[in-house]
């Protein structure tokens, strides 16, 4: 079993189509860093400008009130003169904002940011028109963010480009990512027993003086850990390079997520602390399934469009009938979604109270039908004749 094991690895990696995969991957997370760096980048830089700007269109704004004041209105308007005073007010609490940001005083720029934003609500209740308005709902929840990051001395960054450590992490779990995992997953499984027949040494392998189980489990073991090992080690890299690049941010920076339309923070360490065991189980199951692809299929082309058409077609059904999404395995891939039902999700939400036991349906789910898809193999492989 021992040679048999060892003999798969160095098959892995003598196979130039793997190594190409794994430089594929590398290059591609390279580029997902890259790319998002510029992003962040630019938008710091827009960010300045941006308040610079707002602030000087509510100059202009508040000086087109003025003269159309006193060519059309000369008299008292309340509802004129109520809009300049909102506005004038709206103005000066900006210019502290660009203060307090100029100064680099972070407590002073988010406590301006929350005035703003309550200076906002009050705004929209007497329905003053002024630019860049939202409803009440995200100021207040603005406000909440704010509050959180106030009471832990966090900096607030661009959740969705951040290449900070941790951030960096959370968005591995993002679906562009969890899609090229996938890929590179795919690629190191699908050929695993099909290939064998494929290219005829299948009859070699199963006259080996041991069982056709144990040969199983040697391929199997090999092929997962050097996947796993694989995407783990590149990740962990780049996690640890980012970090001491651009700091590892704070482990419990706010986070958005939604439970039925309602908006739930949690910390990053919370997210994390879910995000990451789903995504290596969405990984297993993956690789359990393309085992059992190929253990069916005795070519890798047919076998490997098995895969995609049964994943595709079950992905769709998701979409038509709602209700079966939490029973098709494949939709776990789109990790946030299934996060928002989870159970810490939920006590935050207010839905359940926090003594409530949810049962983390998520992460067995996936292992059972991993170990039925693997049992499958094993049953399938046995009864194969040389």
């Amino acid at each position: 079993m021992g040679a048999t094991f060892l003999f798969e690895i160095k098959k892995i990696f003598k196979d130039i189509k793997n190594i190409i995969c794994i430089i594929f991957f590398i290059v591609f997370m390279i580029g997902f860093i890259y790319v998002n760096s510029q992003i962040n980048a630019k938008r710091n830089i827009e960010w300045k400008d941006n308040l610079y700007n707002q602030s000087s269109f509510l100059s202009n704004e508040i000086s087109e009130l003025y003269k159309n004041k006193e060519k059309i209105s000369p008299k008292k308007d309340s509802k004129l003169d109520k809009q300049i005073a909102f506005l004038t007010d709206h103005n000066s609490i900006m210019s502290d904002i660009i203060t307090e940001y100029n100064n680099k005083n972070l407590n002073g720029y988010l406590n301006k940011t929350k005035e703003l934003d309550k200076h906002s609500i009050e705004g929209v209740k007497q329905n003053i028109q002024f630019s860049n308005v939202k409803s009440i709902d995200a100021y207040e929840n603005h406000i909440k963010k704010i509050d959180i990051m106030l009471k832990k001395n966090i900096t607030p960054i661009f959740e969705e480009n951040s290449m900070e450590g941790y951030n960096f992490l959370r968005l591995c779990s993002s679906n562009v990512v969890m899609l090229i995992l996938i890929v590179v997953m795919l690629n190191f499984t699908i050929e695993c027993f099909s290939s064998e027949y494929e290219k005829k040494t299948y009859k070699l392998l199963f006259t080996q003086p041991i069982s056709k189980t144990k040969i199983f489990f040697s391929k199997f073991i090999a092929r997962l850990i050097v996947s796993f090992a694989i995407l783990i080690l590149v990740i962990l890299t780049l996690f640890l390079i980012l970090g001491f690049k651009n700091g590892f941010g704070n482990i419990e920076y706010p986070t958005e997520m939604y439970v039925n339309g309602k908006l739930v923070f949690v910390s990053l360490q919370e997210y994390l602390k879910k995000s990451i065991p789903t995504l290596l189980t969405c990984l297993f199951f993956i690789f359990s399934f393309c085992i059992f692809v190929s253990s069916i299929f005795n070519t890798t082309s047919i076998g490997l469009s098995f895969t995609i058409l049964i994943s595709v077609t079950l992905l769709c059904l998701g979409k038509v009938i709602k209700n079966l999404v939490p029973f098709i395995p494949f939709s776990y891939i789109k990790i946030n979604d299934f996060l928002c039902s989870s159970d810490f999700v939920l006590k935050k939400s207010g839905i359940l109270s926090p003594n409530t036991f949810v049962f983390p349906n998520n992460i067995y789910y996936l292992l059972i039908i991993s170990i039925i898809f693997i049992s499958s193999s094993i049953v399938i492989l046995n009864k194969k004749e040389i």
